[in-house]
């Protein structure tokens, strides 16, 4: 599977690194997701501002698991903590909600979770 040419931010985490290599948003990258690889990419997240899409990669069971998704228009966004990544001070996913109608609420439409997705990085005032 091909991950596009794009000016990506995010992070990519090879199974050979101690920490993930950070892509923001400056250059473009594009990478051939090849299963018999070795170093090979235990988890990415990346975001394309252009597109508004995001991409999640994650390696299990020899395989990779790849989603793509589309930013909708209903959402809320979240901050966590990154792990090991030093200029990075927070990660943004985007808290997408879908309306339903609700059985249990006299039949009014209520907002459920749909999908949680990476919207890029918050980074630290003071990065070199």
């Amino acid at each position: 599977m091909k991950i596009e040419k794009r000016k990506y931010q995010g992070y990519i985490w090879h199974s050979n690194a101690d920490k993930p290599e950070l892509l923001l948003g400056n250059e473009e990258w594009e990478c051939e997701l090849n299963e018999h690889a070795n170093p090979f990419i235990i988890e990415g997240q990346l975001w394309d501002e252009e597109s508004r899409t995001s991409i999640s990669i994650k390696y299990a069971d020899g395989q990779y698991l790849v989603k793509s998704y589309q930013l909708e228009d209903a959402y809320d966004l979240v901050e966590f903590m990154p792990h090991k990544m030093p200029s990075v001070s927070r990660l943004l996913f985007a808290r997408c909600w879908k309306p339903t109608i609700d059985k249990n609420c006299n039949n009014f439409e209520t907002q459920v979770l749909g999908r949680i997705i990476f919207k890029g990085f918050k980074m630290r005032e003071d990065r070199v």
